[in-house]
């Protein structure tokens, strides 16, 4: 693990999910909303039935969704319809109750005085959207990339080189900042930009972090 060196460091590229937004309360709260509406369908099943059993298919959200939804119709006997009915259940109603981890905008109304923001998601464009206009973040960043509006999604380091171009910044001065070690780690460091890892418990350690922080907070103590 390499030190960070914060003398050349003007911009700070963001990952958001699990990073600046707390995405598995997001869509556990999503989906007990999603119980509520198709109550008549799963009167037999309760909320946390139904919530454990697509967190158990979700893989920290990289799971297909229309298949999770498939998974579940056959499981609770649904018709055959009912999968892509939920499915464009999700696509019209998650995002839109986001959940920022405790001192998000503290943080960036700070940083922001200091650097360059940027924010790199790999998701949906509706969903992530939705997750950045309702918490009120958009106004941090300089530029924001969406892995489906751009057509390039994470590990693929064209759309860090994307977001680079953007910002009009070299790859040395830039520090990026993720949960997901394959995603958000090891693909900047590969073109030569610093990182720091948000350790949530959920992977492996990486050796490819310049720094390891618990929770976003720690960011400031760092930089």
């Amino acid at each position: 693990m390499d030190r960070i060196d914060k003398t050349i460091i003007t911009t700070i590229i963001f990952d958001l999910d699990q990073t600046l937004v707390d995405r598995r309360a997001i869509f556990v709260n999503f989906l007990r909303g999603q119980h509520e509406r198709w109550a008549e369908k799963f009167a037999d099943t309760g909320a946390d039935q139904y919530i454990r059993f697509i967190l158990s298919l979700d893989n920290n959200g990289y799971s297909d969704k229309a298949t999770i939804y498939q998974q579940v119709a056959s499981k609770f006997g649904l018709n055959d319809d009912a999968g892509p009915a939920l499915y464009a259940d999700y696509t019209e109603f998650y995002g839109a109750s986001p959940v920022l981890y405790p001192g998000v905008h503290q943080l960036l109304t700070r940083l922001a005085k200091q650097y360059k923001l940027g924010l790199i998601s790999k998701g949906r464009t509706i969903g992530q959207t939705r997750k950045i206009e309702q918490t009120n973040i958009r106004g941090y960043f300089e530029t924001i990339l969406v892995s489906e509006t751009e057509g390039i999604k994470k590990p693929d380091t064209r759309i860090f080189e994307r977001c680079l171009q953007r910002m009009n910044v070299q790859a040395a001065h830039a520090i990026c900042i993720g949960d997901n070690p394959v995603n958000d780690i090891e693909p900047p460091r590969s073109l030569g930009m610093q990182a720091i890892w948000v350790d949530q418990g959920i992977y492996e350690p990486t050796a490819a972090a310049n720094a390891v922080i618990q929770e976003i907070a720690e960011l400031e103590e760092i930089l």
